[in-house]
């Protein structure tokens, strides 16, 4: 059966899956607007990831995951290639209301 292409992981899914684990298979940078000024566009870190039973779903580490990837692998992004992580699921606040947000174990 297909599989949705383009739907990035989020929170909701992962704290819904017994397993947590992922596998990074590749990267790219998108241009996206900024969240706090929608004027200027800004790159994006986007890695495809192998989570569960999907294979080549996109996640959008954000900037504290990043940060965790950056001191587990180095900063060179082809040495993430292959490399097996966690995810974890927390709640905090985001503009004002409690939300699940994805961060790297």
């Amino acid at each position: 059966m297909p599989e949705i292409k383009g739907m990035a992981i989020d929170a909701e899914s992962v704290d819904k899956s017994d397993k947590k684990q992922f596998i990074i298979q590749g990267h790219k940078y998108v241009k996206v607007k900024d969240f706090d000024n929608p004027k200027i566009e800004v790159d994006k870190l986007v890695l495809n990831i192998d989570f569960a039973d999907s294979k080549d779903v996109e996640y959008w580490p954000n900037k504290t995951s990043q940060k965790m990837l950056v001191a587990k692998y180095g900063r060179e992004l082809n040495d993430w290639i292959g490399e097996v992580c966690e995810f974890e699921v927390l709640t905090q606040l985001v503009q004002g209301e409690k939300k699940k947000v994805l961060f790297v174990k």
